[in-house]
C-alpha cells in the first residue's frame, strides 16, 4: 500500500494525498500569494467576511475574471480559508467590545408576521476610524430579524430614531409595535421620550419600553454582525464621510445585509399598515402653546422671534394666544400658526 501523505504545507492543502499529483481542485502557489496580497487590504477581519469579499470582489466579479484566470484563482470552502489563517498568523476579530457592553438576551420564537413588532437601539463605535464616535441608530422586525432603517448621529438621540422612523413609514409603512430598551438615552431624557412617544401614538403604534422583553437579543446579535462587518466594509466601498454613509447604508448596505441574515417569516400577511393617505410632512412637529410678546415677538428657549409674512413682519396683539410648531426631523424647522395659518419665523440677532 502507498503510504499515505499526513502533513501538507497550506499552498499544497488540496494535493491528493495517495498519488502526491495535484487534484484538479489543488491550490497553487500563484492563487495562495494571490489571496496573500489580497488579504493585506483587511488586516482585522473575519474568516467569513474575507471569504464573502474574496469570492464576491475577485472570484465572482465579471471585471476581474481576467485575473482569476491568470492566478488560478477558484471559489473555496470556509475551512480552506480557516487553514490559511490558522497557517499564516491571521489574526480574527474578537467582538468590538469597547463599543458597547452586552447582557446577554436569550431568543423566543419570532413573531409570526412582518409589522408587528418592530425592536430599535443605539451603538456607539469609531466607525469611519477617524477618533470620533458616532451612534447607529437601527431597527429590525422581530419576524424576519431584517434591518429596517439605520442612521448615524453624533449622539444617541431623538432624532436619530425620528430618522429611522421615517424611512420605515415610507418604505414599509406603519408598525403595529415598537419595542426600545428602558436603559437607552431615550428613558434618560424624559421630554425625548415623551415626544417619541406622541409621534407614535398620533400613528397609532404602540411604544413598548419595558426591562423584561427577550426580544432585545434579536438587536443585540445584528449589532455585533454589524460591528464586526461594517468597517471592513466601509473601506471596501470607499465609504469616507458620514453623511455619504447615511444614505449607503440604507440605499444598499441593508439590502445587502438582509440577503445573509434574514429570514422568512412564518406566515405572508404584512402588518404593516399603508401611509397612502397620510401627511408625513407634517408627522414631527412639537407643538408649543404660547402668546405674543411687547413688539410684535414670540420667546421660543429663551430665543426671540418675529413673524415673517410674504417678507415683512407680522403685527400680532400683545397676548395674542398662538401655537409655536418645531419640525424635529428637519433640523428644529419652525414656524408660526396664528387664525389657522403658518408664518415663518426669523431669530432676532439679541436671542441667547
Amino acid at each position: 500500500m502507498s503510504k499515505i501523505i499526513m502533513e501538507k504545507d497550506i499552498n499544497r492543502a488540496l494535493i491528493h494525498g495517495l498519488s502526491n499529483k495535484p487534484s484538479n481542485n489543488s491550490s497553487s502557489i500563484k492563487e495562495i500569494n494571490f489571496i496573500k496580497n489580497f488579504k493585506l487590504n483587511y488586516p482585522n477581519i473575519s474568516i467569513q467576511q474575507f471569504m464573502d469579499i474574496y469570492h464576491e470582489d475577485i472570484i465572482f466579479n465579471q471585471n476581474k475574471q481576467d485575473i482569476v484566470i491568470k492566478n488560478n484563482l477558484k471559489k473555496r470552502s470556509y475551512s480552506f480559508y480557516e487553514n490559511l489563517f490558522k497557517k499564516f498568523n491571521w489574526p480574527k476579530p474578537n467582538s468590538y467590545k469597547n463599543i458597547k457592553d452586552y447582557t446577554y438576551h436569550p431568543l423566543r420564537e419570532p413573531m409570526p408576521n412582518r409589522g408587528i413588532l418592530i425592536i430599535i437601539d443605539g451603538t456607539p463605535n469609531d466607525w469611519l476610524q477617524n477618533n470620533k464616535n458616532f451612534s447607529l441608530h437601527m431597527a429590525i422586525d422581530d419576524a424576519t430579524g431584517e434591518i429596517l432603517a439605520g442612521y448615524f448621529m453624533p449622539e444617541e438621540c431623538l432624532l436619530g430614531y425620528l430618522r429611522i422612523l421615517d424611512i420605515i413609514l415610507k418604505k414599509y409603512g406603519i408598525p403595529e409595535n415598537i419595542y426600545c430598551d428602558i436603559h437607552t438615552i431615550l428613558n434618560k431624557k424624559e421630554e425625548e421620550l415623551f415626544r417619541l412617544a406622541k409621534i407614535c401614538e398620533n400613528l397609532k403604534i404602540n411604544l413598548i419600553t419595558t426591562y423584561t422583553v427577550p426580544s432585545k437579543g434579536k438587536i443585540e446579535n445584528k449589532n455585533r454582525i454589524i460591528q464586526n462587518r461594517l468597517i471592513n466594509d466601509l473601506k471596501r466601498f470607499d465609504i469616507k464621510k458620514y453623511n455619504k454613509l447615511n444614505d449607503w447604508f440604507n440605499s444598499f448596505y441593508v439590502e445587502y445585509l438582509n440577503k445573509k441574515y434574514s429570514y422568512n417569516p412564518k406566515n405572508t400577511k404584512n402588518h404593516f399598515l399603508s401611509t397612502k393617505n397620510l401627511d408625513l410632512s407634517n408627522m414631527y412637529y412639537i407643538k408649543i402653546e404660547t402668546e405674543m410678546l411687547d413688539g410684535n415677538i414670540v420667546n421660543y428657549k429663551d430665543n426671540f422671534y418675529k413673524v415673517i409674512n410674504n417678507g415683512k413682519y407680522l403685527n400680532i396683539v400683545k397676548g395674542y394666544p398662538v401655537v409655536i410648531y418645531i419640525n424635529i426631523l428637519l433640523d428644529n424647522e419652525i414656524k408660526l400658526k396664528y387664525d389657522d395659518k403658518f408664518y415663518k419665523l426669523i431669530k432676532l440677532n439679541n436671542s441667547k
